[in-house]
């Protein structure tokens, strides 16, 4: 019986890979067909394919997986890894599929839980990933929560205890019993509504167990479910000692400190004042801005006003900016610092939170590690500026190098170079392992993209004969470098401890197909992030210089217009603010309205204007508040008003600039 598993495990193992291989191809075209311009119903079908090319790969690897586990192959790490980052890192993951579904997405991690641990980082992410989204998949409205709590500890060990909590459809008593068998969900009609085959929660449970827990649930139909299971994880080597000093600084400078925090989620806000209490803050909830107003007023009237003000960013009625906007009117709070919370989406679009009123913006959702480093930023004088809780930017400002990349498939060839090219890196190509180690034996490169499974020689073969080679060269050789060139597996998904293979062949790091974008930048940054600048390759690269932002106004080329008249400019540009004052509080007056097409109107008016004298930045900010307010979009159009506002005062101080400085210029003529 053994024997016939293992040649089924062996034939799927095979196979899946035989599949993966176009599969991966396809995900990868589409995402970079989704990066093209497109109309709405391309983007649409296109978008459908991407997802239900992903559906696919899942429920290949949810089989691989279920087969591993069936033949008892499947072995668990042991390795150190940051339990609080894992965490981090699911939530961010959960947050950004909630958020397409307009969902709450909530994480809350007891700051007393280690940091370092020792266990199978990668199967604890998958169970957490895996039950987290299914809790997405079952809720229509409402909020995920997603939970790790310290249980109890000593001197070697902790028991967490993590909790996946949802507002779905809930399942009924006398389907709880079978939710965990393989491919069984509560009932046919849950399949035939939302698809799937119930392999995940199967997995997550035989995970759980492997690792020396118990998966249970606790749900009633209608009204939601919650998930949990408690692990017992060994503190890493020479980490306890070091996380309880670190424990025991504690943060000071924060005790005492009076917050009001502001969120419509009644969940957001237990959680942020369960962080605030840690950090010895004195902190109230509002669950909106005008209950926050008014507890803003009475605190300032009783002598005892807040030090801190951190709120949500979109809330029914009042958002973040109007209330934060209204707290600037108000005597006792024109200087106090405010911090928002929002999703990533706003903070990725490049929205300009301080010129909002915000001192600082944390991504939901949000860590105690997040708001620990946003407050003691605010009230640091060693750190001015705002700091976003924002991932790095992708790709490099100019090129960062050439790239050697060893891939068989044709397809996937193809992705990778959009990928790398798109982001100013110079790609050499080999098709198996022989060719990238004699490409390599004759160039210098920055980095290996090194697929595992080619034809001819394979990757692992590969990357040793690449090490052997780095081994030979001297330090007058030209092609000599001081640090080895960091190699990086690609591979789908597949049985066996291709990582730890890898590794043992000398490669750096791992990537699994298919290649997404965001994750393959990101790991080649990190990899050449510590080589030095002269162990880059010697090739002759144009220089992309970084585009400067363009002055507030061009004017030379304005007083070109008005045929050098310098008076008859500034007039003309007094007349101007004086109108630009009025359409702004106009525009104002209309978002809070509700009438877009004014809103509209005065914007293009302002464009038009600002572009007639050469104000560039200020006609920019017009055109982005003209086209949110045609989409009526309100809280856009709000954003896009704040950054005009902005450009206009900058707009106001250099024509202020202008006036001193032409006097004092025409005196020193005269002279």
């Amino acid at each position: 019986m053994k024997a016939k598993i293992n040649v089924e495990q062996d034939f799927l193992a095979r196979m899946s890979h035989e599949i993966r291989t176009p599969l991966n191809g396809i995900i990868g075209m589409t995402e970079i067909a989704l990066t093209t311009r497109l109309d709405d119903h391309q983007k649409r079908i296109i978008g459908i394919i991407e997802n239900e090319s992903q559906h696919l790969l899942e429920l290949i690897n949810n089989v691989l997986d279920f087969s591993k586990i069936e033949a008892d192959k499947l072995d668990l790490e042991c390795v150190a890894f940051d339990l609080r980052h894992l965490m981090d890192g699911v939530g961010e993951t959960i947050a950004a599929q909630a958020g397409r579904k307009g969902l709450e997405m909530n994480l809350f991690q007891s700051p007393d839980i280690p940091r370092q641990v020792l266990g199978d980082a990668m199967r604890l992410r998958q169970v957490l990933l895996n039950l987290a989204a299914n809790a997405v998949k079952f809720t229509w409205e409402g909020e995920i929560n997603l939970r790790a709590d310290l249980l109890s500890q000593n001197a070697t060990q902790a028991l967490i205890r993590f909790c996946i909590q949802d507002t779905g459809i809930g399942i009924a008593a006398d389907r709880q019993a079978k939710i965990f068998d393989r491919f069984t969900q509560s009932d046919a009609s849950t399949t035939r509504m939302y698809g799937g085959t119930g392999l995940g929660t199967t997995i997550s449970k035989c995970l759980v167990e492997l690792m020396g827990g118990k998966l249970l649930l606790e749900s009633n139909e209608g009204s939601g479910t919650t998930i949990w299971f408690d692990l017992a994880f060994e503190f890493a080597p020479l980490v306890a000692q070091a996380q309880s000093e670190h424990e025991a600084d504690g943060p000071h400078e924060m005790n005492h400190l009076r917050v009001l925090m502001v969120d419509d989620c009644s969940t957001s806000r237990r959680f942020a004042l369960k962080y605030l209490d840690v950090l010895g803050c004195q902190a109230q909830a509002a669950e909106n801005g005008a209950e926050a107003l008014e507890r803003l007023k009475t605190s300032a009237d009783q002598g005892e006003p807040f030090d801190l003000v951190l709120t949500d960013f979109r809330m029914p009625r009042m958002n973040g900016y109007e209330l934060v906007r209204q707290l600037r009117t108000m005597d006792a709070y024109e200087q106090t610092p405010a911090i928002v919370v929002t999703g990533i989406q706003e903070i990725a679009s490049g929205e300009d939170f301080r010129s909002l009123g915000f001192d600082r913006c944390i991504a939901k959702p949000m860590s105690f590690d997040d708001l620990k480093s946003a407050i003691a930023e605010v009230f640091s004088t060693a750190a001015p500026g705002v700091r976003e809780s924002v991932p790095a930017p992708e790709g490099g400002q100019g090129r960062a190098g050439c790239i050697l990349l060893a891939e068989d498939y044709h397809t996937n060839q193809q992705v990778a170079c959009m990928h790398l090219t798109s982001a100013d890196y110079a790609v050499d190509v080999a098709e198996n392992g022989q060719a990238a180690v004699d490409l390599f034996s004759r160039n210098v490169y920055d980095l290996v993209l090194m697929d595992l499974e080619m034809p001819v020689m394979d990757g692992f073969a590969a990357a040793r004969a690449i090490r052997c080679i780095e081994g030979q060269r001297k330090p007058d050789d030209p092609l000599y470098k001081a640090s080895p060139t960091p190699i990086i597996a690609l591979t789908a998904h597949a049985l066996g401890n291709h990582e730890q293979m890898s590794r043992d062949a000398g490669m750096d790091d791992f990537l699994t197909k298919p290649l997404r974008r965001k994750k393959l930048l990101a790991t080649i940054q990190r990899q050449l992030s510590h080589l030095a600048a002269d162990n880059a390759a010697h090739r002759p690269y144009p220089t992309v210089l970084m585009q400067e932002k363009p002055p507030v106004m061009d004017w030379d080329q304005a007083l070109s217009e008005f045929m050098f008249q310098e008076a008859v400019l500034t007039s003309v540009l007094e007349g101007f603010l004086e109108t630009l004052d009025s359409q702004i509080k106009t525009i104002g007056n209309a978002l809070r309205g509700g009438d877009a097409e004014c809103a509209r109107r005065n914007a293009h008016a302002i464009n038009g204007g600002a572009a007639n004298l050469c104000a560039r930045p200020l006609s920019q900010a017009a055109a982005e508040l003209e086209q949110a307010a045609q989409n009526a979009d309100m809280t856009s159009a709000a954003l896009k008003l704040a950054a005009l506002i902005k450009e206009r005062r900058q707009l106001r101080a250099f024509v202020d600039r202008k006036q001193i400085h032409q006097p004092c210029a025409a005196a020193c003529r005269a002279l």
